[in-house]
């Protein structure tokens, strides 16, 4: 693993939201590698979804932020965002077309890709994801299960070097938690996995990162070593 290449660093990096007085992020540093899977833990209102935020250029930060190897900038962040797959904790916020299948392809058709080929690269990947059948329904006919794995295809489907992963389990049952894990733990990008499940983030991580109010207070691969 130490040889591998970094695909996020931040430096110093803290994050103030609008009309704040606290830091939502501060002073962090932090170096993620190629294939790594990293759980951020942290209790609600720790900073988890700000940083992840910061990371995908969705907030303005101070300090240093690297992804892939490329300063996260104003100028770069096209390049920056076709590195990333980005997962919200609320899969409605990434569902904005009116049929499942375009929602996947629209991440290959803004990089270029040919209508058709984008579709067919979309339909394999639901397929994969084990919701093939649902390519021509509307978002609001799926259960939550379903547009979260949905919603994890169109953030895959592009073939990203980082994955930005909010609360995915948050709402699922447990053998939709486990099935989840498990496609994760197999999957080869690094991983950024923000929850509050010890035991989810166990199943498909090897290594542990907590927050407490913005600061990273351990970084560790013992998650026994962690409590909430």
């Amino acid at each position: 693993m130490t040889d591998l290449p970094i695909v996020l660093r931040f430096d110093d990096v803290s994050v103030r939201h609008s009309g704040s007085h606290v830091d939502a992020i501060h002073g962090c540093s932090l170096e993620m590698k190629e294939g790594e899977h990293v759980a951020l833990l942290g209790l609600n209102g720790s900073g988890k979804t700000s940083l992840l935020m910061a990371a995908a250029g969705l907030l303005p930060h101070e300090g240093t932020i690297d992804v892939d190897g490329i300063r996260l900038e104003n100028s770069s962040l096209a390049e920056v965002r076709r590195r990333i797959g980005f997962l919200f904790s609320t899969p409605e916020d990434q569902l904005l077309f009116p049929r499942v299948l375009d929602d996947v392809a629209f991440s290959l058709t803004t990089q270029g890709r040919k209508e058709g080929e984008a579709r067919e690269e979309s339909e394999r990947m639901l397929e994969a994801m084990g919701v093939g059948a649902l390519a021509n329904a509307a978002p609001y006919e799926l259960s939550f299960g379903q547009k979260m794995r949905v919603a994890l295809s169109g953030a895959l489907v592009h073939k990203p070097r980082l994955l930005l992963l909010d609360e995915p389990s948050g709402a699922l049952d447990p053998p939709g938690k486990r099935a989840l894990a498990a496609l994760f733990a197999a999957h080869p990008s690094a991983m950024l996995i923000a929850t509050h499940d010890l035991v989810f983030a166990e199943r498909c991580c090897d290594r542990f990162i907590l927050l407490e109010a913005g600061k990273v207070v351990r970084d560790t691969v013992q998650i026994g070593e962690i409590t909430l």
